[in-house]
């Protein structure tokens, strides 16, 4: 069993894709315009305390004000929660829609195999270290380096290594931790205090196994002499890793043959190879997938072709959910099954899925009496559809419309096409007024005529033409 991540680097975007056995399993996108907000330390201030939620809202600089429960206050700063007062914060999960980021005040810091607690005590050691001796070692060792200044965790992949290097890494993390304490309270808010690593390094060392081998394919070289450097330990200890670069020229969702896959990441309906569908609708609350029998045969045998149907609905579902990277309450719609069984075994059949498929996150219950398979999958990065759709005006949610940097993102994939793949020099396209003035305000212009070493002419689109964009060669 193979698993393959292609990482592909533009201008716009990161785009990171997980294949296990050649088949598209997960997708991320990371905006390399906007960096997410998720894990940074951030200085927030503290806006207003509700007490009937427990929480207080924190203005960090951004767009929206972020919810921090008041569990998850230090004791240091236990008794200074009221308006106005300025503390370290982290974002632990993205919310879309209105609603905001959920924040931590008990902010952690990620080394490469320890975690620092600035402001908690002790050494904790993964339970999935079982060697006595080496665990041992570990506490004498982090407690000479670290006397008890900070709390630090240590993580599992730290088991085998040697114990200079897990030294080492405690007196980086020491030195980083020291100095954002000493800075912490002369900044202003939306200051950010650090950033963790980068996305795709975060999802290429989750997805990284000592019984699985895996070929990492990158088509940046700068990002490439990165992650080789970052995962040399991973592979000095015996892990079957592979890190590739391919020329950025090569289109790489095309030699993997994944291209309609990607694309149909955009639909809210995917037709199934018996004829029926799924339809996908998202909703601040859940996400709710709606099976239909369209166009599929089910007068023969009827109850056999309703459970193939199901089943086939499910699998789909389950791989657009992970494609999507979903999260939150997901409902599937089945098709009506009257017995009991039937639904049992329908239940056992999308469980049995979501343990091949390798996905911790994704936890599925019984179906309901109502034939509704339920789906409950934790939340980390941004979903597919927070990435390429604006908000809907009315619910607030990601919608049918291009987000703006999606639809820049959509002009450079042409750009890129016209640099690599024909003899033009130069391309013009014509905009709305709103994708002109996105371009203008991230430099994009100059940033892709860099890039791909092609002149880029935008003309104002004429009124009454409903595309964001149209494009002429030159």
């Amino acid at each position: 069993m193979k698993k393959i991540i292609l990482i592909e680097k533009t201008v716009i975007f990161t785009r990171i894709v997980i294949l296990l056995n050649d088949q598209l399993i997960a997708t991320y996108i990371e905006s390399n315009l906007n960096p997410d907000y998720q894990n940074k330390i951030i200085i927030g201030q503290i806006e207003n305390v509700v007490k009937n939620l427990n929480a207080a809202f924190v203005d960090y600089a951004a767009d929206r004000k972020g919810l921090l429960h008041l569990s998850q206050v230090p004791e240091i700063y236990k008794d200074k929660i009221y308006q106005g007062v300025r503390l370290p914060i982290q974002i632990v999960k993205l919310n879309e829609g209105d609603k905001g980021h959920k924040l931590t005040a008990k902010i952690s810091i990620k080394g490469k195999y320890l975690v620092c607690l600035p402001f908690e005590e002790g050494i904790s050691i993964s339970k999935k270290i079982k060697s006595q001796a080496f665990r041992k070692k570990l506490k004498e060792t982090l407690n000479q380096i670290v006397s008890a200044r900070y709390g630090f965790i240590v993580r599992t992949h730290s088991e085998n290594v040697p114990i200079e290097e897990i030294e080492e890494d405690a007196r980086h993390l020491l030195k980083q931790v020291d100095h954002l304490m000493e800075i912490k309270d002369n900044l202003a808010k939306g200051a950010i205090l650090s950033n963790e690593m980068p996305m795709y390094f975060q999802i290429v060392t989750e997805n990284i196994c000592i019984d699985k081998e895996t070929e990492v394919i990158c088509n940046d070289l700068e990002m490439t002499k990165l992650l080789e450097e970052g995962l040399k330990s991973y592979t000095q200890r015996g892990y079957p890793l592979q890190i590739t670069y391919r020329d950025q020229k090569e289109e790489l969702y095309q030699i993997y043959d994944i291209q309609k896959e990607m694309d149909n990441l955009q639909n809210r309906k995917i037709w199934l190879k018996n004829g029926g569908n799924i339809i996908i609708d998202y909703a601040e609350a859940l996400t709710v997938i709606d099976v239909n029998s369209a166009k599929a045969i089910l007068s023969n045998n009827h109850r056999k072709a309703v459970n193939q149907l199901n089943q086939l609905a499910i699998r789909e579902a389950v791989l657009q959910i992970l494609r999507r990277n979903l999260s939150g309450i997901i409902i599937i719609d089945l098709i009506e099954m009257p017995h009991v069984e039937d639904k049992e075994q329908t239940y056992l059949f999308a469980k049995k899925l979501i343990m091949e498929l390798g996905d911790k996150r994704t936890t599925v219950f019984p179906l309901t009496e109502l034939g509704l398979l339920q789906v409950s999958r934790s939340k980390k990065y941004s979903s597919i559809p927070a990435k390429i759709f604006a908000n809907c005006e009315n619910c607030k949610y990601p919608g049918g419309t291009f987000s703006l940097e999606y639809n820049a993102y959509l002009i450079e994939k042409k750009i890129r096409h016209s640099a690599y793949q024909t003899i033009n020099k130069q391309i013009a396209i014509q905009c709305s007024q709103d994708i002109i003035e996105f371009f203008s305000q991230n430099d994009l212009k100059q940033a892709l005529e860099n890039k791909y070493q092609i002149k880029v002419d935008l003309i104002k689109m004429e009124k009454g033409i409903k595309s964001k964009f149209l494009w002429q060669y030159s």
